[in-house]
């Protein structure tokens, strides 16, 4: 999982989390500061996160959204395969580009 998701999970869990505890949690995940920083100040220009005060973190209605659709994805993971292979062509034209994009995004 990314450091993004990690992060507006854990968020999700408590209202006000403080930047030094989130640090210490994401460093055990084998996550640097630096990138846990950048991945505070990207959720935040993206409004998934806000600082109601100096030094906390707390998601915004954006991010409850982004970690509400996270968390309704179905877990492949811990699926069994079956042994079978499935390949899927679409064929979504240039004029619906926007559309297609968000397909693919999803």
């Amino acid at each position: 999982m990314s450091v993004e998701k990690q992060v507006i999970r854990l968020l999700s869990k408590k209202k006000e989390v403080s930047s030094k505890e989130m640090i210490l949690i994401l460093e055990a995940m084998k996550y640097t500061p630096q990138s846990i920083r950048n991945t505070f100040s990207k959720l935040k220009k993206q409004a998934f996160v806000t600082t109601p005060k100096r030094g906390y973190y707390s998601l915004t209605e954006h991010g409850i959204e982004a970690y509400e659709f996270l968390a309704s994805k179905e877990n492949f993971y811990e699926k069994q395969w079956n042994q079978r292979w499935y390949l899927v062509f679409i064929e979504i034209p240039e004029a619906i580009r926007k559309k297609r994009d968000i397909f693919r995004k999803k």
